[in-house]
Order: C-alpha cells, then structure tokens, then sequence
C-alpha cells in the first residue's frame, strides 16, 4: 500500500486499469471547520434553491408553452386523440412517443398530467444528482467531492435553468435515464465487462427524448480507443434496439410517426455562435475541470471526463443552431461540469499551483469561487416569499388570472388561439401548436394556414390576462431606489424670508417664500409647491425633484409663474445640499446658478444662498433662511 495525504484522505492502490498518480481514495480523516461550513453553505444554497421550483410546481400558473403542449400529447398516448398527427393539422408531435405514456399514466395516478410531468421533472433532477454523485465516486472522487457534485447541480439548475426544473417536460426525465446508462458504464469500465446494458439504457433514454448525445458518444469513444471489440459489439445492439423501436413505431404510427419526428426546422449558425454568452453559467465549473484537466492529465478518469465534457460543448452549439432550442441544449454540459467538479475538488490539492498552500486551503478556494457565482445575480425566490409579501400576492393574482382566463376562453365557442396551457384548462382541443406551424409555413408546408382559419371563422384568437404566464416575475408596485429617500429632508412646510437680486444690477428686496413639499405618485417624485412675495409681486411656482437611476443624479425640473423654468442637479453631503443647474427665461435668456442650502442637525431649520451669473456677470440671487412647521 502506498499513502499520500490529501486533505486527510488515506491512499490506496488501485486497479492497474484506473491508476491515477496519488489517487484519492475513500476514507476520510480529517475536515477543517471552515471546509465543512463552506460545504454546508454550497447544499444550503442547493436546498434553497431547489424549494422554489417545487413550491411553483403546484400552482396553477403556466411556466412555459411546453407543458400544455406535452399535456395534451399525454392525453393522446392515453388514447384522446392520435399521438402523431396528420399533416394537415397545425400541430405537430416531434418527440419520440415513450415520455407521453410515463406522463399519460401519472397523470392518471394523481389527476393532472401537467403536475404529473412538473413531479416527474423534480424526482428527475434528484435522480440525476444521486447519479452524478455516484459517478464522481466510480471515477475516484472522494466522498465530499460527490456530494459537492451533486448539490452542485442542484442548485444550478434550480439557480439558472429554473424554467426546467419542475416543468412538465421529458427533458429531465430522459437525462436521468442517460445520467444512470453512463454511471452503468462507468461500472462496466471499471469491471470491464457488462458493456451491453449501459448502452441498452442509454437507447431506451434516446425514446423519451432523442437530442441528448453527449453521454452515449462519450462511452462509444471510449470503448472505441480502449475496447474496440466491445465498442463494435455494443454498437451492433444500439443499433438493433434503435431500429427494433422506430420500427414499433411505424408499426403503432404509421408514417405520421417519421412526418412529424422530422418536422422541418429552421437552422442558423449565427445563433449558435451568439450562444457562447450563455456558458456564464457554468463558467466557474467549467474552468475549474479545463484547469483539472490540465493539471491532471495523466489520470485516465480525468481524461474520460474531460472528453464528455469537450462532446457535451460540442453538442451544445451544435444543437443550438435549431431554432425553438435554448437552455435545455447545455443539459448535458452541466451534468458533464458537475461530474468533473467532483474530480476537481478531489484533486484540486495536488494542482501544482496548490501544492503551496495546505490541501483544505485550495479546496476551500474552489468552494468560495463556485458558491459566490452562485449567489449571483438571480435573486432567490424563496428569499422573497420569506421577506417580500407583495411576492405572495404576485402569486395569488397571477393563479386568479389563470382563473379567469381559463373561463374567458371556455366560454368562447369553437377553436382558440391563446396560451396553450390555458386552452388545456379550458378542455379546449389542441388546433394549432405555433411554434412548430410557423417552422412547417416558413419551409413552404403550407402558408397563412391559421390565418385562413381565423377568417373562415372555424379558429378564435383570444386574448388573456399576461399575468397567467409564469416568464418574468413582475413587480406588483414598482419600490422607489432608496436614493430618493435624501429628499425626505426636504418634505413639509417650509417659511423662509430674506433679500434677493433678480439681476445683477437690478434692485435688492425683500423677499417671502413659502415651499409645501410632498411625496406624489407612489413616492418616485417629490412636488414643490411655491409662493414667492417680493419686489412687488406674488409668483406660483413648482419644482419637481427626483432620481435618474440610470446616470446616477438628482434632479430638480422647476416652472415659474413668469415663463422661467430651471433643470438643476443635486448632490448630497450629510446637513448640506447643493444644486447646481441653468435657468431659462421666456425671453431665451439664460443664467447658470449654484445654491447651497445648509440644514439645522435636527433638520427643522434652513439657510440657503443663490450664485447666479449671466453674460459673464456673477451676483448673489438671494439669500433666505427659515424653518419647517411640519
């Protein structure tokens, strides 16, 4: 037996196949107690995280379009209507068939298949966790390291693909079937033997969603360098089941099934390259595993992960040249990070930039970077139900604008148009799937084809409240920025007298000034209302005072009973305000003017001094005092 101590970890021979060079092994010895809390802070922001997609699930709000269009695909497996239609409806089912029979018969089981498909969803996320978990284990991560993993991967998804998580969509599902096929190779290469069955779940995954690749071509590769024999015999069987089930497929759906499977779609290579902005999100893990990598070539279950990872990016931008494919396209790239971050922190000791600084050290390093990208930007809406209460009341108008518009729409006679899982709840039958009309139109299978039914009067478009549609959370009442509060002291009523100079060679008089200032228009502005008696006259005037959050500035916008009006910036200094701005006549004459106002320490009284200058001349416009009666 041969040691080397890593963070405590006791080392291990290993088989010959799988030695790596001061390969962790599994007893834990010692952990500092600024590791474990940095450990315990990544799962708290993993379980908090993942508390929303699961509170959202039972609500009656729409996510995306996805789920009513795979709800009422769950209803035809069950026998509503044909699976895979005719060319000549505008809808088409362009997943393979066995998600729709998982979701059709949960949906039996507890009632609704949309929440049958959202709990499907979570218990996949979960399942893909324990599988990653269980992968960073047989590759040779230490115990920590797959926890690390796997809470890891919760709390992205649940942090940056929320839309997913909890979504009635196979996405997940069909990852977590692949997720399991690759940890059953894993086990496989780690017997060598038993090659078949991983591949065998791997192609059953492929029948509930068929664009995760990542995974099977990362075993095929593999076995391809090190096992050709293997690789030729296990791709002899994906192929037999391959065909086996599009042959079943024929055989249930005719030749609607291979229509509506190559469904036309629009490509672009600018929008994949355009995706690139989207790796932000796994940035963090993803150099942690390219600097791991590096560091740790010569470990053979580096070498296989960094592989799945290179095919998991490939995949992503090749996938995301397909019009209507956005986040789930980096699904793969993010099982494949989080695996690789297992590894990473297992081994991030022996990097030789680490090797300075004591093992717990470099791991809490890695820690600290991959919990603060996950802390930011996105707020956490369980943060929100717990401190903010207009959030519930958010969510209860947003269920009651589903609720009305489930009845709007049920009311109107005949086919709609109008957010699909809103057409669901309304027992409304599926007549137009949009996103997938409009690519069939725009390849020439038909054209103005929803049009023509609106005219011909057999197709309503109906209108219904936004709020039923869970995009962006929206802010019931907007809060005013907190800078605007440097205004408050400024609010009341305020007498103020002195002298003043309208001129600089114009006379000095005196002067009464009277300021009623409040708050207006949900607190975002404060309303000066002004009397100035002097020099023989009486003028109204008002100001407006506000913030520009965008530059930054306070701003005063001022109008007088004479024509003049003023835009003057404010700044503050603890018992002193200052404006500076240009006034302008109706005549078009134009004074520049600093005043600087002096407050009392219990805010209650006030001076001020006006310096204006015209034409090149300076004088003192007034100088005023007073105090503030309420």
């Amino acid at each position: 037996m041969r040691c080397n101590q890593v963070n405590g970890i006791l080392l291990n021979e290993v088989p010959k196949e799988h030695c790596t060079l001061d390969q962790p092994e599994r007893r834990k010895i010692h952990n500092p107690l600024y590791l474990r809390l940095l450990q315990w802070l990544l799962y708290a922001i993993a379980i908090l995280a993942f508390t929303w997609p699961v509170y959202r699930a039972f609500l009656n709000i729409e996510i995306t379009d996805n789920e009513a269009w795979n709800a009422y695909f769950a209803d035809a497996a069950m026998g509503k209507m044909p699976l895979y239609p005719s060319t000549a409806q505008l809808i088409t089912n362009n997943y393979p068939p066995l998600s729709f029979y998982i979701v059709g018969l949960a949906g039996r089981l507890v009632g609704d298949p949309v929440l049958a498909g959202r709990l499907l969803s979570l218990i996949s996320v979960i399942a893909i966790a324990t599988a990653i978990a269980l992968s960073v284990r047989r590759l040779g991560g230490t115990q920590a390291a797959a926890v690390i993993s796997a809470a890891f991967y919760i709390a992205m998804m649940s942090r940056f693909f929320r839309s997913y998580v909890g979504l009635n969509e196979p996405q997940l599902l069909s990852h977590a079937i692949m997720a399991f096929g690759f940890l059953a190779f894993l086990g496989a290469r780690s017997r060598d033997r038993g090659y078949v069955m991983p591949v065998l779940v791997m192609a059953l995954a492929g029948f509930v969603k068929h664009n995760i690749i990542a995974m099977p071509l990362t075993a095929f590769a593999w076995l391809g360098i090190n096992r050709r024999r293997e690789a030729l015999k296990c791709l002899c069987v994906a192929a037999v089941v391959i065909v086996t089930g599009i042959a079943i497929c024929y055989v249930s759906f005719g030749r609607d099934f291979f229509v509506n499977i190559l469904a036309p779609r629009h490509y672009s290579l600018k929008k994949a390259i355009r995706s690139y902005k989207d790796l932000q999100w796994v940035s963090v893990g993803l150099v942690a595993c390219v600097c791991n990598g590096c560091a740790r070539w010569h470990d053979r279950s580096v070498r296989l992960c960094t592989g799945l990872i290179a095919i998991a990016l490939a995949a992503f931008f090749l996938e995301r040249t397909g019009a209507g494919v956005w986040t789930n396209a980096q699904f793969d790239l993010v099982i494949a990070v989080a695996i690789g971050l297992g590894l990473a922190y297992t081994q991030v000791p022996l990097w030789p930039l680490a090797r300075r600084c004591p093992p717990a050290v470099a791991q809490a390093i890695l820690l600290i970077v991959v919990c603060a990208r996950l802390l930011v930007p996105k707020e956490l809406e369980p943060i929100r139900m717990l401190v903010d209460r207009r959030f519930k009341t958010e969510i209860a108008i947003r269920e009651q604008a589903m609720a009305d518009s489930v009845e709007r729409v049920r009311k109107t006679p005949g086919d709609v148009l109008c957010p699909m899982l809103i057409c669901y709840r309304a027992g409304k039958p599926f007549a137009v799937d949009k996103f997938n009309a409009k690519q069939r139109m725009s390849a020439g299978g038909f054209r103005d084809a929803i049009a023509a039914r609106v005219a011909a009067g057999t197709l309503t478009i109906v209108k219904t409240d936004p709020r039923a549609r869970w995009t962006k959370p929206f802010r019931l009442n907007p809060v005013p920025p907190a800078e605007l509060k440097k205004w408050d002291v400024w609010v009341g009523d305020w007498t103020l007298s002195g002298t003043a100079k309208d001129t600089p060679t114009g006379p000095e008089y005196k002067v009464n000034w009277h300021l009623h200032e409040h708050w207006i228009v949900n607190g975002f502005f404060v309303q000066v209302d002004q009397i100035w008696k002097g020099n023989g006259q009486e003028l109204n005037n008002i100001e407006i005072l506000s913030y520009d959050p965008v530059k930054k500035i306070h701003t005063v916008s001022g109008f007088s009973g004479d024509g003049w009006s003023w835009a003057l910036t404010a700044t503050f200094d603890k018992t002193t305000t200052t404006e500076e701005g240009v006034a302008t006549g109706p005549d078009g004459a134009v004074v520049t003017s600093r005043i600087d106002w002096q407050f009392s320490s219990d805010g209650k009284a006030l001076s001020g001094t006006r310096q204006s200058e015209q034409n090149g001349v300076r004088w003192t416009a007034f100088t005023v005092k007073g105090t503030k009666s309420r």
